[in-house]
């Protein structure tokens, strides 16, 4: 039988236990702030850990909403919407990917 290697955990003690499984990829988002205002900027953070043993590279992609409920376009604005990030064996990290949403973007409890 092989050698297994036994990590901690980090980032289920940071979430509680809340995360989805990507390969080898552990991952849990959140907002910051977790209420989002009309012409206020927000973070989407990625938490991210490597259960494996080897080097991984993660694509964090931020999908912003294309148009608000009122059906006007380009209202969730961001500068990067993609970033590459580097993990080695075991590590744990965040991503965090600013965006902001125009001053006239109608509010809605149905973004997501």
């Amino acid at each position: 039988m092989g050698d297994s290697v036994n990590y901690p955990d980090v980032l289920g003690a940071i979430t509680g236990g809340a995360r989805v499984n990507i390969g080898v990829i552990q991952a849990a988002v959140a907002l910051r702030p977790r209420v989002i205002w009309a012409g206020r900027a927000f973070e989407g953070i990625v938490l991210l850990q490597n259960a494996s043993d080897v080097d991984v590279d993660v694509i964090a992609t931020l999908k912003l909403p294309e148009q608000d409920v009122k059906k006007q376009r380009e209202r969730f604005v961001t500068k990067s919407k993609r970033l590459l990030v580097g993990l080695k064996p075991a590590e744990v990290g965040y991503v965090a990917l600013p965006a902001m949403t125009l001053a006239d973007a109608a509010p809605s409890d149905l973004y997501r």
